[in-house]
């Protein structure tokens, strides 16, 4: 009668096991923040792409309006069903069929109070039944940028047309409104460049030509103009419209 032997069954020993968890928390802890790196990084990006969209719109929408960029104070913008210069300004924009899609002026990661599922906006920035009035719920958002209304064509190409929201007057983002926090923002000119900043330090350009922080120095504003910043939620941009400030 044959014996049969019995080998041990191959194993991991205890010790093996916590070496290789081990080794798997400490490859998760450099893994995982390199990823949602490189996700914000992708998404910034994204939303610079559609900060260049919004002012090359805004340049179409000037061929058709006397080269003037949208004004929520012009006759057209009065007109319209909005609350706020803000999105009277995305509204005639939609309107000329330029840009109807309200996910260009949304980021998904802006500050958790301000932030929206792209799910969560109407398909259209202008009412379906009703093009002179904003999509119903829309107005209850907060955008992502500040716009400046009442440009004209001709002005410099160093004109700001848009920027992320936070800005402030020093050339910082603010660590409460910014919609990246205090790591700063972008910037749409007239020009069409869009330019990313960490913060200002004196880049911006008054008309006069001299180097500036304040990017509420940076917009012409003739007498009696219309020229306004609009924001909400913001640090320069109000709902009603902040004037440019004057300077050599």
């Amino acid at each position: 009668m044959l014996k049969t032997t019995r080998r041990p069954l191959a194993g991991f020993t205890l010790i093996e096991l916590l070496t290789v968890i081990a080794i798997i928390g400490i490859l998760a802890s450099i893994i995982i923040p390199s990823v949602g790196a490189v996700r914000i990084s992708a998404q910034k990006a994204a939303e610079r792409a559609n900060l260049g969209t919004i002012g090359k719109s805004a340049t179409i929408y000037a061929t058709d309006n006397s080269d003037y960029l949208p004004d929520p104070l012009s006759k057209s913008g009065q007109s319209l069903n909005a609350s706020g210069g803000l999105f009277k300004w995305m509204l005639l924009l939609a309107r000329a069929g330029t840009l109807t899609g309200p996910s260009f002026y949304f980021s998904k990661i802006d500050q958790p109070q301000y932030q929206c599922r792209v799910e969560d906006l109407p398909g259209t920035i202008y009412n379906p039944t009703n093009h002179l009035a904003l999509a119903t719920g829309i107005g209850t958002f907060t955008p992502n940028v500040e716009l400046v209304g009442g440009l004209k064509t001709d002005y410099l190409p160093t004109t700001p047309i848009a920027f992320i929201r936070g800005l402030r007057t020093d050339g910082q983002w603010d660590k409460d409104q910014g919609v990246y926090g205090e790591s700063g923002g972008a910037i749409v000119f007239l020009g069409g460049n869009v330019q990313q900043y960490t913060s200002i330090d004196s880049k911006l350009t008054r008309p006069s030509g001299k180097p500036t922080n304040n990017i509420l120095e940076t917009i012409p504003y003739p007498p009696g103009g219309n020229q306004r910043v609009y924001g909400k939620n913001a640090k320069i941009g109000t709902e009603g419209g902040t004037k440019p400030q004057l300077a050599n």
